[in-house]
């Protein structure tokens, strides 16, 4: 699969860690940004190489739509994928490790297919092989909120609906204080945030990466959160078998993996990550 539509002319916010030895490229959720990683990014800088220092060289970078980053959210999951290519080259660090999270770990299927030089390594949290019927009335639901926020309405219920369907009950109280604020940060965000979503929302409905997937060579991951009501367990599974991926599941994480269970995602990781296998796998 190499025909992939033009990526933006203007290449994607990031930031590059200034040392390290392997790079590693973390790709947001839908409605992450390249901050929210940074409780999985510490302790993955923690990682030290052979002979000493930083093991792992952390990129991190927002798609078109959430904010940072120049121009339009794209419809399309390849065409974020012509974005992610379009940023590696311009970095130049050769071929890196891929992790995505939920749609960043579509994406991240999407760019292994399209372009096999560029990723190493690939693992793809709390994401399945395609759209449910439960999944896409979840974003249609989450669609109709954005855009009355966008008419005028209470941005806050858009924030509602985020905590509703990604995280657990458990962290919900056990995070209430905080999840107050993040609702009030949410609230007060520019419109342009609430337009971006939007298109990030429409590449997500109805996705299906089975043929994506068919098409990865390189070793893969498959990390599943086994309360996950957004991305079901069964559908991630599928997904680990068309990818002959690697399968670890925790046992009671939501959607949220990133944020309810940092440490524990981290580490799953670097275990992958540091495992001995040969350079290349065929099929």
């Amino acid at each position: 699969m190499t025909d992939s539509p033009a990526a933006s002319t203007e290449v994607l916010a990031h930031q590059v860690d200034a040392e390290g030895v392997e790079p590693l490229l973390l790709l947001n959720g839908g409605m992450m940004s390249l901050a929210a990683w940074e409780p999985v990014a510490a302790p993955l800088r923690a990682v030290r190489a052979e002979g000493g220092g930083q093991r792992y060289r952390l990129i991190g970078c927002d798609f078109r739509g959430q904010l940072r980053s120049p121009g339009t959210a794209p419809e399309r999951l390849d065409e974020h994928a012509a974005d992610i290519a379009a940023l590696l080259h311009h970095l130049d660090l050769g071929p890196v490790h891929v992790v995505g999270a939920s749609f960043g770990g579509l994406v991240g299927v999407e760019l292994a297919a399209r372009h096999p030089e560029l990723v190493r390594l690939l693992i793809v949290a709390t994401a399945a092989i395609r759209a449910d019927a439960a999944m896409d009335a979840g974003t249609d639901r989450m669609i109709a909120l954005v855009r009355d926020t966008l008419a005028g309405g209470d941005a806050g219920r858009v924030h509602d609906l985020i905590a509703e369907q990604f995280f657990t009950p458990a962290w919900r109280n056990a995070h209430a204080a905080g999840l107050a604020a993040r609702r009030a940060q949410v609230a007060s965000l520019p419109l342009a945030w609430f337009a971006g979503l939007l298109g990030i929302l429409a590449a997500v409905r109805g996705f299906d990466v089975s043929a994506a997937a068919s098409l990865v060579r390189c070793p893969a991951l498959v990390v599943i959160a086994a309360a996950d009501n957004v991305m079901r367990p069964d559908p991630c599974h599928e997904l680990a078998r068309a990818l002959h991926a690697d399968v670890v599941e925790h046992r009671t994480a939501g959607h949220a993996l990133v944020a309810e269970h940092p440490d524990w995602l981290a580490g799953a990781c670097a275990d992958f990550l540091a495992a001995p296998r040969a350079a290349a796998t065929s099929r």
